[in-house]
């Protein structure tokens, strides 16, 4: 599986992609900033 990382500020948005992404077999993981991301 490939992981793809999503750094969104909308919740919503967010969570809208994660699951586009999951649902064709990708391994999502949501952030909400980059310092999110990079913590």
């Amino acid at each position: 599986m490939r992981l793809i990382y999503c750094v969104e500020d909308e919740t919503g948005i967010r969570e809208l992609i994660t699951l586009a992404l999951s649902t064709a077999d990708f391994e999502v993981k949501g952030f909400e900033d980059a310092q999110a991301f990079y913590a």
